[in-house]
């Protein structure tokens, strides 16, 4: 027979404390605490393809092809392009009275300049996008992989 002591309060918090550390510990890949932005500043107008782009060529393309027809010049750099993971279903970037998905949303952020204005384009992992306008961090309230 299995005898069952009372476990205290405080013995119960740190058994509780250890499975939540050995949960979060499991589900933490060291490449998941790296970042891959390319910083803010300007791209290089010779080497544009040496940017270390994580996000797939297909998005990213699509994103291009929706800012050229927003703008009157050819001349669109790729400012930076990361994988985030946004803290909701809004890309970091609410619309005032919309209602989002309260989990995290794995996606892209990618910035770029053209018409001497800077374009900030959020995406989920399956590459549907928007034209961030009204973002009060440009940086995107993403939490960075």
């Amino acid at each position: 027979m299995i005898s069952v002591t009372a476990l205290t309060e405080s013995e119960i918090m740190r058994i509780l404390a250890a499975v939540l550390l050995i949960s979060l510990t499991a589900c933490t890949s060291p490449a998941a605490t790296e970042s891959t932005s390319q910083g803010a500043g300007p791209a290089s107008a010779e080497k544009p393809q040496a940017m270390n782009n994580p996000v797939p060529e297909k998005f990213v393309a699509r994103v291009r092809a929706d800012l050229e027809s927003r703008v009157e010049t050819s001349d669109i750099r790729l400012l930076s392009a990361e994988k985030v993971t946004w803290p909701s279903g809004a890309l970091g970037c609410p619309l005032p009275g919309a209602v989002y998905t309260q989990a995290l949303v794995e996606g892209y952020h990618l910035v770029y300049q053209a018409d001497g204005k800077t374009w900030d384009y959020r995406l989920n992992r399956r590459g549907g996008f928007r034209l961030c306008e009204n973002a009060a961090n440009p940086a995107g309230y993403s939490i960075r992989r």
